[in-house]
């Protein structure tokens, strides 16, 4: 069995926390060249989304629960709290 102590398996999620999620809320910083697939919101939110396809969301209220899936390259959240899946 090969094991190598330096690079886990799944070094590709560090930093995201477990499951490869991040958690975004109004004082969150974005992340240069950071993708989502998904966007779930642990409350109601009022997001800004811009798909990496050109389709933007502006203020859009997602109530708590609700997923939005795409690629997305840019999550701002103005109040509220969600969680986005890195792709």
């Amino acid at each position: 069995m090969y094991n190598n102590i330096t690079n886990p398996v799944n070094y590709q999620l560090q930093g995201f926390g477990q499951n490869g999620l991040r958690v975004i809320d109004s004082s969150f910083t974005p992340v240069a060249d950071e993708y989502y697939r998904a966007v779930q919101a642990f409350e109601d939110s009022v997001v800004t989304l811009e798909s990496v396809h050109g389709d933007t969301f502006v203020s859009k209220t997602i109530l708590a629960n609700d997923v939005l899936y795409g690629l997305w390259g840019s999550v701002v959240v103005s109040s509220g709290s969600v969680a986005a899946y890195i792709a």
